[in-house]
């Protein structure tokens, strides 16, 4: 039996003897692996989530930013753009602005010392007079006077007339350019358009009559 496992006990030598250093280094220096582990994967999660949220929200604010093209904003940009006409300030502040009417223009303050803007409607008889003007908008819709646009000879007439009622009986009209053959005295003469209003002159009559 004592010679049976000598036998053996050389075999096994002899065995090991023959393997290679190479795995015999291996097999040293093994270590068992980590276990693989789920909530090792919270953090690297939270991190892709939050970059996906941050570009997420950078497209969405570069569309309304100034650099940004938002095609509502460009719509509303042209729509803004486009330059108001006297006649359109008159048909739009009909039914709101601050005004009073008079049958006739013998009701007109010509001589009261205070400036107003009086208008007509091409489908009423009735005079529209705006509340007295202040120093400063007086002389600010005279310096505008005569600015605009030259009425064409196969351009559409104004829809409203209108004038400058300056309280010392003299009269003029913004679709008139400035002369002396242009002033009436005491009274709402009629005209012929010469020029359209400038945008400027018009949002100036827009400011008067909100």
């Amino acid at each position: 039996m004592k010679k049976i496992k000598q036998e053996q006990a050389e075999a096994l030598f002899r065995a090991i003897g023959e393997i290679d250093d190479f795995l015999l280094q291996e097999a040293v220096s093994y270590r068992p692996s980590k276990r693989f582990s789920l909530s090792a994967l919270i953090p690297i999660a939270a991190t892709l989530l939050l970059t996906t949220v941050l570009l997420v929200s950078t497209g969405v604010m570069s569309l309304w930013s100034p650099s940004g093209k938002n095609p509502m904003s460009e719509q509303n940009g042209n729509a803004g753009s486009t330059p108001q006409t006297l006649d359109s300030v008159l048909l739009f502040s009909r039914d709101d602005a601050l005004y009073t009417t008079v049958e006739t223009a013998d009701s007109v303050p010509f001589f009261s010392g205070e400036a107003y803007l009086v208008w007509q409607y091409a489908d009423s008889e009735a005079l529209c007079i705006s509340r007295e003007l202040s120093e400063s908008e007086v002389e600010t819709l005279t310096k505008k006077m005569g600015t605009g646009t030259p009425v064409e000879a196969d351009s559409q007439s104004p829809s409203c007339r209108m004038w400058l009622v300056l309280g010392d009986g003299r009269v003029i009209s913004p679709y008139l350019y400035p002369s002396s053959g242009n002033v009436g005295a005491a009274t709402l003469f009629d005209y012929e358009a010469e020029l359209i209003p400038s945008s400027e002159f018009s949002s100036c009559i827009s400011d008067i009559l909100d």
